[in-house]
């Protein structure tokens, strides 16, 4: 089971309204509890083992500014992941999360210029703001991200 649903609103902390936050909670944290209840319930169902995958993000390890609760989403599903992982381990569930960084996704892509607009500056702006520390000297591809999630599903 990949729990990969995720959304990525640019929030200043001083502008989150009550509504974003119940979506973005709902779907980011919320999404990820249910989708471990369910992959879990059918695991119990077949007697067996299996394995469970979150997506995290880099953004849940550091925090962004301007992504106030992305971030806080991220931390907390990181959280969600240690703790699943003890409580299930015991009946064969393995559970394990992915963190990428900067990947040329279209919710990246608005990220960046949605940064860029609210600091009245270009598009390559934003992007900046996010992939200048980068070591390999790129934004990583979906494919990069798929690898990894192939390899903790073995």
């Amino acid at each position: 089971m990949v729990n990969n649903a995720g959304l990525g609103p640019t929030t200043p902390i001083d502008t989150i309204t009550e509504e974003q936050f119940k979506t973005v909670y709902g779907v980011n944290v919320a999404g990820v509890l249910w989708g471990i209840q369910a992959a879990h319930e059918q695991f119990k169902k077949f007697n067996h083992g299996g394995k469970i995958i979150n997506a995290t993000s880099q953004a849940g390890v550091e925090g962004n500014p301007g992504l106030s609760l992305y971030c806080s989403t991220k931390f907390a599903v990181r959280g969600l992941t240690q703790v699943a992982a003890q409580d299930l381990a015991s009946e064969g569930i393995t559970v394990n999360a992915f963190a990428p960084g900067i990947v040329q996704t279209p919710m990246m892509e608005s990220i960046a210029v949605a940064t860029a607009e609210e600091a009245g500056k270009p598009e390559a702006w934003g992007w900046e703001q996010f992939t200048s520390q980068i070591a390999l000297g790129r934004v990583s591809q979906p494919e990069d991200v798929s690898n990894v999630v192939e390899l903790l599903s073995w």
